[in-house]
């Protein structure tokens, strides 16, 4: 039988442990379905969004796959198979982690950029956390660069 210390918790974080909210990843709002203040962000109407249950594509109007842009053009673009059980015996799954792991970070790369650049431009920390789905206080613990 559980205290009632440990009935308590169990309620108050409905069974999640600690490490289990840490884990929990920050979800960005929707491009495909996006809220009223996303919609209003200069640029929005001129953004094409394309997406399936497997693959999200957002593009400026005109601009493709191959589009150079003056000053040069970043990209990222992972591909695998979505049924990963086809590579056994084929792949080693390491690979595929090792591969899909780097593009992260180069993601990763990328968003410290850009926090960079919306911080400034005048936006404040509670923008910057609702744009990727966090509290104010989470994005500048993770992007001020402060103690």
């Amino acid at each position: 039988m559980t205290s009632s210390l440990e009935g308590r918790q169990e309620i108050l974080t409905r069974g999640r442990t600690v490490l289990d909210m840490n884990r929990v990843r920050p979800v960005p709002p929707s491009l495909v379905d996006p809220p009223g203040w996303l919609r209003s962000l200069e640029g929005f109407d001129s953004f094409a969004v394309v997406a399936d249950d497997r693959t999200l594509s957002a593009y400026p109007d005109g601009a493709t796959d191959s589009t150079e842009f003056p000053g040069g053009t970043w990209r990222v673009a992972v591909t695998m198979p979505a049924d990963l059980t086809i590579t056994k015996g084929q792949v080693d799954p390491l690979l595929l982690l090792v591969a899909l792991a780097n593009s992260a970070v180069n993601i990763e790369t990328k968003i410290d950029e850009l926090v960079g650049v919306s911080r400034a431009a005048g936006k404040t920390w509670t923008q910057v956390g609702q744009a990727l789905g966090m509290s104010k206080q989470a994005a500048w613990e993770r992007f001020s660069g402060e103690d």
